[in-house]
């Protein structure tokens, strides 16, 4: 088993890979207390018996990847590369192209789309992948036998699991569909961090606040994103979201109604007390048309739901009578949107070709649909 800890090395199999075309993907991270993902091994490899670890800890420079990541005419494989591929982004500093997701992939054949590595190989090839080192510590130096063994085994079936997904999508007219999802992580806005004023959305129970509250809530929530992204440290041991919308709601004024706060963490006060009371003094100074808009609301009358559970029943009939993950197709929120003439996912590409067209006219009622004996929907 090779390891790489030499640029010369990384450069050489970088250039065998270009070769090659096809090249399998993976790494190892931690991002157990830290709010970035630290790199603790990067795998690659060719074919079974072919197969190098990186070891960006003893290297500490990954740019002699940048070729191979960037490069449009050699196809990535990776299952489920959200994590792997911005954390290539950012060691090689270019947007990775042409990349192969074989969890996605295998939710357009006919198997789950949030499908594991383990059982992807399990279901193509019958072998078991040991999964004993998921929750290993990767920075800890020396990597144990087992450590390595296990990371080898994260790329040594990809590249012929990407051989057999693209001859089933290939025969099932659905490369395109595919493709349309990659595209996703061939741009550079993708890498960018996430607007920090945005991060109140994920807090609970918006909608029951008022214009202020919502105002305080994505000045305080913006402003932990941004101790944390500085700090390295994860937001939720900043502040806890409980603590983010109990300011929100309460809006203290001073050291004194702060200390009420019972969700602050232990400490919080005296390192970051004074730049919070700043941060909603901020608030009170705004406009209400500064105010963030209420999250969209949907009916919630009976015909409503009536629609709603229709669109869920359709959508996943369309997608179990062709071999499709329906959760590939669309989401519970999603046909909640759909159905509120909201923004969806099914109003556009694959996903509209696939089901939206046809769902828009079962909604305005130019069909019917009935359960056929095979337990599928089928147009009356």
């Amino acid at each position: 088993m090779s390891m790489i800890k030499s640029s010369a090395a990384l450069r050489a199999f970088a250039a065998r890979a270009v070769e090659a075309g096809v090249v399998a993907i993976d790494t190892e991270f931690v991002t157990r207390d830290t709010y970035y993902p630290k790199l603790g091994l990067v795998q690659l490899g060719l074919a079974q018996d072919d197969v190098v670890l990186v070891d960006p800890v003893a290297l500490g420079d990954l740019s002699p990847l940048k070729p191979l990541v960037g490069h449009a005419g050699v196809v990535k494989v990776l299952h489920d590369p959200k994590t792997d591929l911005a954390l290539l982004q950012s060691a090689t500093g270019t947007v990775p192209k042409n990349i192969f997701d074989t969890q996605c992939a295998a939710g357009f054949v006919g198997l789950s789309g949030s499908i594991s590595l383990a059982n992807l190989v399990a279901e193509l090839f019958g072998l078991r992948l040991s999964k004993s080192e998921t929750w290993t510590d990767w920075l800890r130096r020396p990597l144990t036998r087992k450590q390595l063994a296990y990371a080898r085994e994260d790329v040594r079936h990809l590249c012929e699991a990407y051989r057999v997904l693209e001859a089933r999508i290939k025969r099932r007219d659905r490369a395109r569909w595919l493709r349309e999802e990659m595209v996703t992580y061939e741009r550079a806005d993708y890498y960018e961090p996430a607007d920090a004023r945005a991060a109140y959305l994920r807090i609970g129970r918006l909608g029951r606040m008022t214009g202020k509250q919502r105002a305080a809530a994505r000045a305080v929530a913006a402003w932990r994103e941004d101790v944390a992204r500085h700090t390295d440290t994860p937001r939720q041991w900043v502040l806890p979201d409980k603590a983010v919308a109990s300011l929100a709601r309460s809006l203290p004024q001073g050291m004194r109604q702060l200390q009420r706060i019972r969700a602050l963490p232990a400490g919080f006060l005296d390192q970051h007390g004074a730049q919070l009371i700043r941060v909603l003094r901020s608030v009170r100074e705004l406009s209400p048309e500064d105010y963030p808009e209420p999250p969209a609301t949907r009916p919630r009358d009976d015909a409503y739901e009536a629609r709603v559970y229709l669109s869920m029943a359709f959508v996943r009939g369309q997608a179990m009578a062709s071999g499709v993950d329906s959760a590939l197709v669309a989401s519970k929120k999603d046909i909640h949107a759909h159905v509120a003439g909201q923004g969806s996912p099914l109003r556009t590409g694959w996903r509209y070709e696939f089901a939206g067209r046809a769902l828009d006219q079962l909604l305005r009622g130019e069909f019917g649909v009935a359960i056929d004996a095979q337990g599928l929907p089928a147009r009356v």
